[in-house]
């Protein structure tokens, strides 16, 4: 199964990874900001950005973007527009030929 990271954890970010991540089992959830991924990492949910969705257990959730991009094969980036260039230039490193990036 290919290694899918999606790159952002708001609700958009938490929507698709709770759906998509019951197809894939291998599903990187990668949160930029310490705060909020600790309390991810922690309870597995956000009551605040997406009530009553809790993210299985085999949902990786991380904070570092290297551990989120090694070895990924299909990129989903739902980041906010304000972060889209900073973080663009994080990954940029990362990205292989015919990686599918979704946007």
């Amino acid at each position: 199964m290919p290694k899918i990271t999606c790159l952002g954890a708001g609700s958009w970010g938490l929507a698709i990874t709770h759906y998509l991540s019951k197809k894939e089992p291998d599903f990187w959830l990668w949160e930029g900001m310490e705060a909020n991924y600790r309390k991810l990492k922690e309870t597995r949910q956000d009551p605040a950005r997406l009530p009553g969705i809790v993210l299985p257990p085999s949902v990786h959730i991380v904070n570092d973007l290297a551990e989120a991009l090694l070895g990924c094969e299909v990129l989903l980036c739902v980041l906010p527009s304000h972060t889209i260039e900073e973080v663009a230039r994080k990954v940029a490193p990362f990205i292989k030929a015919k990686m599918p990036v979704v946007s």
